[in-house]
């Protein structure tokens, strides 16, 4: 399981995604001071203990891929068929 917490103002979508496919927790706390407290109570017990406790996770996953050159993400997109960027 991949656990992410991301305390940039943008957020991350890509540990988003990996987080929610490997059944880890992904937080993106409101005030950096929540932090400690986030990694304390629940990134800290392992995924049996987890199950246990009762964490909070974000409903909506962004599943859509991004842009290579503008780290946007699209809703459609053209894939190169050499290197399997998205544009």
């Amino acid at each position: 399981a991949i656990d992410a917490l991301c305390l940039h103002a943008a957020g991350s979508a890509f540990l988003q995604q990996a987080a929610h496919l490997t059944g880890g927790l992904h937080f993106h706390p409101k005030k950096s001071m929540s932090a400690l407290q986030h990694l304390l109570q629940s990134l800290s017990a392992d995924t049996t203990t987890r199950k246990a406790l009762s964490v909070h996770q974000p409903l909506g996953v962004d599943f859509r891929a991004s842009c290579f050159c503008h780290k946007q993400a699209v809703d459609i997109g053209y894939v190169c068929c050499v290197c399997l960027s998205i544009f």
